[in-house]
């Protein structure tokens, strides 16, 4: 079973290193809008957990949602797999030949 999952915005620490006005502005916007990590990986279980009725579906906050249109545009998907193929394969010659 595959889902795409999206726990949303997590307190982890990760833009710790933020500093200046930025920094305290991303900290109150960390204080009002995000969850505990806890409760994100909580959300990864479940949807690794969740029935066969989720497979490949998208799940957000631990409810499955509907993707957003840009999400099922073909022609955008196709543009951002072929940046990031190009990026992929600046990083790291060759590492693109076992997809094919």
């Amino acid at each position: 079973m595959i889902n795409s999952l999206d726990p949303c915005f997590l307190k982890t620490g990760l833009a710790g290193e933020i500093t200046g006005v930025a920094g305290f502005f991303f900290k109150i916007f960390e204080w009002i809008a995000a969850r505990p990590a806890e409760e994100g990986a909580s959300l990864v279980v479940k949807a690794a957990t969740a029935g066969r009725e989720t497979h490949g579906r998208y799940m957000r906050a631990g409810a499955v949602q509907e993707y957003a249109p840009i999400a099922r545009d073909d022609a955008r998907a196709t543009y951002v797999w072929d940046l990031l193929c190009k990026k992929l394969e600046q990083l790291q010659p060759g590492v693109l030949r076992n997809l094919q």
